[in-house]
């Protein structure tokens, strides 16, 4: 699976920024319609994550000082040419709920 890296540092504290994440990759409409499969494994104390559907992976962490969240995205070669559509999209969706 060909893998992308998405970024994003805020001003928001670590456990906030790690909460508005979770929340995000747990109800967002749109990553439901692309794959109703998902399964969500995250560690509120080490503020990372994990989702696996059958359409993709994504693996979360927050580092701080500053607070950034970073998501490691692993989608299938049929994906591959939608790549910076879907980099774009959570970079956008990240910065709409982070700042």
């Amino acid at each position: 699976m060909p893998s992308f890296k998405v970024e994003h540092e805020t001003k928001m504290s670590p456990q906030e920024t790690f909460d508005k994440v979770c929340d995000y990759l747990q109800n967002s409409e749109g990553l439901k319609k692309l794959d109703g499969s998902m399964k969500f494994d995250f560690n509120k104390g080490a503020k990372t994550g994990h989702v696996k559907g059958s359409k993709f992976e994504c693996s979360m962490k927050v580092v701080e000082s500053p607070t950034k969240v970073v998501l490691d995205i692993s989608i299938p070669l049929l994906l591959t040419p939608f790549k910076s559509s879907i980099e774009s999209n959570l970079k956008e969706k990240m910065t709409k709920i982070l700042g």
